[in-house]
């Protein structure tokens, strides 16, 4: 377990190239809905490899950008919420849809959620550091937000969506946001007294601690 939470975001790395080799295999006898779920669920796993380890920095930023009292190595986020949250939400929310690409309302849900990710990634964190490229960046700009895009064209202009999915879909996602996500993974598993914190090497990828510092107040000379 102990070797999970340090490289979990390795392990996804792997599968988010075994994903794409199998991806590259089967094209030709997948349809759209399918290659699109699939593609979506390879960019989460490279999202997540982006944010914690190439460029890295994921695991300071996420807590630099929680309001309220924040500890950078350890809370909210720390090494055991911040591998289980990302994998549940991975092999669950991105890799189930795969299997069952005709249930729309199923497949609307992650595709929102990556388009979601442009919130934290491209506008409150970049402003707060004020710097245009923040851990997970580039999967967002060119993974999720074309992919989800695309995804939604698709059901919409080729009838394949009801109400009935997007008011399932809807509710999923909220259900998902305020119980699994923020409930159990940020407020359950979040403990100040963690004995599973960042290490120093994960916290200064992409030199992540000290752009926080740089946007500190200075202390006023008395």
């Amino acid at each position: 377990m102990k070797f999970l939470r340090n490289h979990w975001y390795d392990v996804c790395g792997v599968i988010a190239i075994l994903s794409a080799i199998t991806l590259a295999l089967f094209w030709k006898q997948m349809d759209i809905l399918r290659i699109l779920i699939s593609l979506n669920f390879i960019v989460i796993l490279i999202h997540q490899f982006e944010e914690y380890r190439f460029l890295g920095g994921g695991q300071a930023s996420v807590n630099f950008m929680r309001r309220g009292e924040t500890i950078y190595d350890r809370y909210p986020l720390n090494q055991n919420n911040a591998m289980l949250g990302n994998l549940f939400t991975a092999f669950t929310m991105y890799l189930i849809p795969v299997f069952l690409p005709n249930i729309i309302w199923l497949g609307i849900v992650p595709a929102v959620f990556g388009l979601m990710q442009i919130v934290p990634h491209v506008f409150v964190l970049s402003i707060r550091l004020k710097k245009l490229y923040t851990p997970g960046f580039f999967s967002t700009v060119f993974g999720h937000t074309p992919i989800g895009i695309f995804y939604l064209y698709y059901i919409v202009s080729n009838d394949l969506v009801t109400t009935q999915d997007w008011i399932i879909s809807a509710i999923y996602l909220i259900l998902f946001m305020a119980i699994i996500y923020q409930g159990l993974f940020y407020k359950l598993l979040a403990d100040k007294n963690t004995p599973y914190p960042f290490t120093q090497e994960e916290l200064n990828r992409f030199n992540m601690l000290e752009k926080m510092r740089a946007t500190e107040p200075k202390p006023k000379n008395e």
